[in-house]
Formats: C-alpha cells, sequence, structure tokens
C-alpha cells in the first residue's frame, strides 16, 4: 500500500501546477455529486448546514477550476483559496456535528418540520402551495459506517487540507 501511495504521490508531483488544481477542481466536483447522489439515490435530505457544507464544495471547485485556467494567478494564491475553501468545509462540518449532538444549539435556519408527500394528487397539489421546509439540523438521520455526514466532510475536508499541505511544501522546495 505504501509503495502505491508513493508512486501516485510520484506522479502528482511530476504535475504541472494548473493540472494539480484540476485534481483539488475534480475532488470537489465528486463530493458535489456524491451529495447529490446520497439525496437523490438514498433520500438523505441536506438540512440548512448540510447546504452550507456544499457551499464549500462549490467553492472549492470554482477556485480550484479558476487557478487552473488563469495562469496569470499565482500558484500559492490559487491554493490559499483552496484552503480557505476546504478549511470554511472542515469549520462547517465540526459545527454541524455539534449541533447534531446537541452539544450546541441549532441556528434559527434549522427547522422540526418534516416533509409529507401525500399520496392524494388533489393532496399532493395543495402540499404545494405550501412551504416545504428542510429536516432540522440536529436530528441524525443517514449514517455512513456510524458516521454522520457532516463527520465524513470533516475527515474529507482534512485530507484536502492535508493535500494543500503536501503541495504547498512541494512547491516550495522546487
Amino acid at each position: 500500500m505504501r509503495k502505491l501511495v508513493n508512486e501516485w504521490l510520484s506522479i502528482y508531483n511530476k504535475l504541472p501546477a494548473a493540472k494539480q488544481f484540476l485534481l483539488f477542481a475534480v475532488f470537489g466536483a465528486l463530493l458535489i455529486i456524491s451529495a447529490f447522489i446520497l439525496e437523490y439515490g438514498f433520500d438523505a435530505r441536506p438540512c440548512h448546514l448540510c447546504w452550507m457544507q456544499r457551499y464549500g464544495h462549490w467553492a472549492l471547485t470554482a477556485v480550484a477550476i479558476i487557478a487552473a485556467v488563469i495562469p496569470q494567478i499565482p500558484r500559492f494564491v490559487g491554493l490559499g483559496g483552496v484552503a480557505l475553501a476546504a478549511i470554511y468545509g472542515f469549520g462547517m462540518g465540526i459545527y454541524q456535528v455539534l449541533v447534531q449532538y446537541k452539544i450546541i444549539a441549532a441556528p434559527t435556519g434549522c427547522s422540526n418540520t418534516k416533509i409529507v408527500i401525500p399520496d392524494n394528487v388533489n393532496d399532493f397539489i395543495t402540499s404545494l402551495q405550501k412551504p416545504i421546509l428542510p429536516p432540522p439540523c440536529d436530528r441524525i438521520d443517514f449514517t455512513i459506517f456510524g458516521l454522520t455526514l457532516a463527520a465524513w466532510n470533516i475527515i474529507v475536508m482534512a485530507f484536502v487540507l492535508g493535500a494543500v499541505y503536501y503541495t504547498y511544501r512541494q512547491w516550495k522546495h522546487q
């Protein structure tokens, strides 16, 4: 396993900065896609804080794409932007985990209303005239291997921050 990781890092180190940024962008896009797959494929409806975490994924993707396609942007500025997006996502993940485990109170934007879709067409049409609220932020509805999606977001953003730090160290020594 270590040999495989070293091979991947060797390949990564040989890539130009623009392609390294594109890898960050692809990773961010995969996070966005996976969130929608979980939402629509597995009914893991996002609460207000879940959406806030997605903003970090979108920012990570956008900043990395911009840094990759505009060569006038200094690479350390682009890397700093990727780091800030990851720090935001990391912080939002921690915040949501604290809310989910009721260590801190949920923000006012989080509701307690459940979404119910009626079976009757007329009732469904009537329900469309009422606002549909997201699930409450302090309820854990979905886990993967015993961890909430917010906890997974913390792990993933820590990985991104580690990759940013690794990239910074490599560029610093060039």
